[in-house]
């Protein structure tokens, strides 16, 4: 009888750990596979990389005010997230993954710059990437830097 209950025990352990240990499985894995399709179906989230020609009006209009200003910039479910004005070419956004908590969705971006051989053009570059995002009440969304692990522009 005592044998039956530390096996009891020992299953219900496993069970109520193994939801956290694919979670942290899912986390590992935000930086191996970048995010090739416009759109990302994250635990019945959606998340998508917008173009600014599919983009109303008004949103057209939001994305001219703030792309040159570096930040995450949100209007509504529309978020862009630029990195300024940089001096030449070669600078870039990508998303490569995203990560769910409970109330919080943080999505993974890359920032490349220029290596000293590429060719760039002396032109001011204002690269710039435009997210939207259909969230749950009460959810955040933050963007993160994918290879320090940091929040985006802080």
């Amino acid at each position: 009888m005592k044998s039956l209950l530390k096996n009891s025990v020992a299953v219900l352990t496993i069970l109520s750990i193994l939801p956290f240990s694919q979670t942290a499985v899912q986390a590992e894995q935000k930086h191996s596979e970048s995010i090739s399709a416009s759109q990302v179906d994250v635990q019945t989230k959606k998340l998508s990389i917008e173009k600014e020609g599919t983009l109303s009006a008004a949103e057209r209009t939001f994305v001219g005010k703030v792309k040159d200003k570096k930040g995450v910039h949100r209007q509504g479910d529309l978020y862009v997230v630029s990195r300024g004005e940089m001096p030449t070419s070669g600078y870039s956004l990508k998303v490569v993954g995203t990560e769910q908590g409970w109330e919080m969705l943080k999505v993974y971006v890359e920032l490349t710059n220029p290596s000293p051989e590429d060719i760039t053009m002396p032109a001011v570059h204002t690269p710039y990437i435009i997210v939207r995002a259909s969230l749950p009440p009460y959810t955040t969304m933050v963007f993160m830097d994918a290879k320090t692990d940091k929040v985006l522009f802080q």
